[in-house]
């Protein structure tokens, strides 16, 4: 909990200076730890419109797909990790559309 206070701390200072656009996102998350779901929940609550939606989780597939000098879109492009990043591109695209 300590490198989330480092991390809650550099964001608000760079939120501040910055003014928008900056968002966090959750990555190498995993569902079924408890620190992680209490670790979302709490910067759900102290920068609820900076949140994204989309977490993407640990993935070994990731890796794999290094070895091979592949994305891993072209390794294995059904994975949980594609998957949450093409989640991540609907979010970014449809944040967008809203903001006109």
């Amino acid at each position: 909990m300590q490198g989330l206070a480092q991390m809650l701390h550099l964001f608000e200072k760079s939120r501040t200076s910055i003014q928008a656009g900056l968002h966090i996102l959750p990555v190498m998350y995993e569902e079924e730890k408890p620190l992680h779901k209490e670790v979302v929940e709490e910067v759900r609550n102290l920068f609820p419109e900076s949140l994204c939606k989309t977490k993407i989780p640990r993935d070994p597939l990731f890796s794999e797909a290094s070895s091979y000098g592949l994305s891993l879109f072209q390794h294995h492009p059904r994975s949980m990790g594609c998957t949450a990043y093409a989640n991540l591109i609907r979010e970014v695209i449809d944040g967008w559309a809203q903001t006109g």
